[in-house]
Parts: C-alpha cells; structure tokens; sequence
C-alpha cells in the first residue's frame, strides 16, 4: 500500500508541474507500474489542482489594498467576451493544449466565473487522461 501510495503522489507531483502535466503524467504512472485507471486517476488529480488553488490564491491577492484596482486594469473585456462567445468549447480543447496553470491564471484576470470553467476544464482534463491511457495501452499491446 505504502509503494502505491508512493508511485501515485509521485504521478500527481509530475501531473501538477507546469510542462509536464498530464501529458507526462499518466506515461510516468503506467511505466512505474500503475494500473492505467490509477495512473489517469493520479494524473488527473494532479494536472487539475493548480486551477482551485489559482482561484483561492487570486481571491486572496485581490482581497489586499490596491491589488483589486491592478488586477482590474490588467482584464480585457474584449478577450473576456471571445472567451465566454466560444462557450464550453473553448474550455475543453484549450484547458489540456495550453495548460491548467496557463489557463487558470488567465481566466481569472479575465474575470471568468469559476461555475463557467471548473467543471470543463476538469471534464477536459479527465478525456485527455483518457485518450492518453488508451493510446498508450493500445500501443504497448500492438508492440507486444
């Protein structure tokens, strides 16, 4: 229990690393032995983390004196309305292409409600781990 334990928190570690994130992550926890559920499990959890902490973080840097008004001149409402006129779409094809650090930081400068990006962007998250999963067993049994 204690190794599994181990090889997991070491695929959320590799999946919550910028660059590395899922991409990375679910390979890593297959090649160290992981099943392909808890690879994806680990991996997603990890690859999903820093965009609640990025929401909690900025909450709690625009609750400081004067960081509201900067933080307020550095939104565009023009990408705000290009990102919300995309809807859905855009959230569950750029969440994995550009990264979860990337795009969470973006979405709150841009003032994006979390209710509009937390549960695509996981759902996102979650099929590419997927796709990942599959793709990488599927080729690891045509080799065999």
């Amino acid at each position: 229990m204690t190794e599994y334990l181990l090889k997991g928190w070491a695929v959320f570690l590799i999946g919550f690393m910028p660059m590395a994130e899922i991409y990375i992550a679910v390979p890593a926890g297959i090649a160290m032995g992981l099943d392909p559920a808890s690879a994806v499990g680990w991996s997603v959890a990890g690859n999903w983390a820093p965009i609640p902490l990025l929401h909690l973080l900025y909450d709690r840097l625009r609750a400081l004196p004067r960081m509201e008004q900067a933080l307020d001149r550095l939104a565009s409402r023009s990408a705000r309305a290009r990102v919300e006129g995309a809807g859905i779409w855009f959230y569950l094809l750029a969440t994995p292409l550009l990264g979860t650090w990337a795009l969470g930081v973006a979405v709150k400068l841009l003032g994006v409600p979390r209710s509009r990006f937390l549960v695509p962007s996981f759902l996102s998250v979650l099929g590419f781990g997927l796709a990942i999963s599959a793709a990488l067993m599927a080729g690891l049994a045509w080799v065999r």
